[in-house]
């Protein structure tokens, strides 16, 4: 069975400070994290001049078991962002095989790798099996 779950969109505060997202509750009848995505928004207000932003995705839980080796860091993709407009989504899945507690829970943190001018949104995906 898979099972897909998507964080609520979260403003990052326009530094390179860690913040959490959101906190997923693992599914039952699934043992495996599959996969990882992430989307990184940004555009519009505040921007002043062309910005390429991105940002990384931690996981951070004592329910990913087997020989997980602590927290697990994922890329977004970049994202070229103009003053004005709609900037194009860039959607990444990062393939993984890690083995998690049915009910447990995973929280779910972005970085922004630079501090803009703006305050870009983050969001993840995971995808389970």
């Amino acid at each position: 069975m898979y099972k897909s779950i998507c964080t609520k969109v979260t403003a990052l505060p326009a530094s390179t400070v860690e913040t959490l997202i959101d906190s997923i509750k693992v599914p039952a009848n699934v043992s495996k994290l599959i996969a990882v995505g992430s989307n990184f928004l940004a555009g519009g207000l505040g921007l002043t001049t062309l910005q390429n932003v991105s940002a990384k995705i931690t996981l951070k839980s004592k329910d990913m078991t087997s020989g997980w080796a602590g927290d697990q860091d994922f890329l977004t993709g970049a994202v070229a962002v103009l003053t004005g407009g709609t900037p194009a989504l860039n959607p990444l899945m990062h393939p993984t095989d890690i083995a998690v507690t049915p009910g447990g829970t995973i929280d779910v943190y972005g970085t922004a790798d630079e501090a803009d001018t703006i305050v870009p949104g983050i969001r993840a995906q995971l995808v389970f099996n």
